[in-house]
């Protein structure tokens, strides 16, 4: 579903997708971030250390997380992990753009 949303939406481009967390820390280097990309990574478990990894290959990278726990410790922790937004499953379209475009803004 994020793949879809992402693919029609102008100034954003699908720069990757992953599996689950080993596959998106695997994938090496994605293309080198630009203004109007944007990369999917979903990591269903191990979504901190997957953050982490991520963040020490790429330290620029802009990483917006999307999980099913609404808790403020999951949050915190992805955020102490390098994720500049945060969006519980569930989240209407409008807003998850909101939170990727603004995570370029960083």
């Amino acid at each position: 579903m994020l793949a879809a949303l992402i693919q029609r939406e102008d100034g954003l481009e699908l720069v990757g997708v992953a599996a689950d967390a080993d596959e998106a820390v695997a994938a090496g280097r994605p293309a080198p971030s630009r203004r109007g990309r944007a990369g999917l990574r979903h990591a269903a478990r191990g979504g901190v250390r997957a953050a982490v990894d991520i963040r020490e290959a790429l330290p620029g990278v802009r990483i917006v997380a999307l999980s099913a726990d609404e808790s403020a410790a999951a949050q915190l922790d992805m955020s102490r992990a390098g994720a500049v937004g945060y969006l519980v499953k569930g989240t209407a379209d409008d807003e998850i753009l909101r939170v990727i475009r603004s995570a370029f803004r960083w």
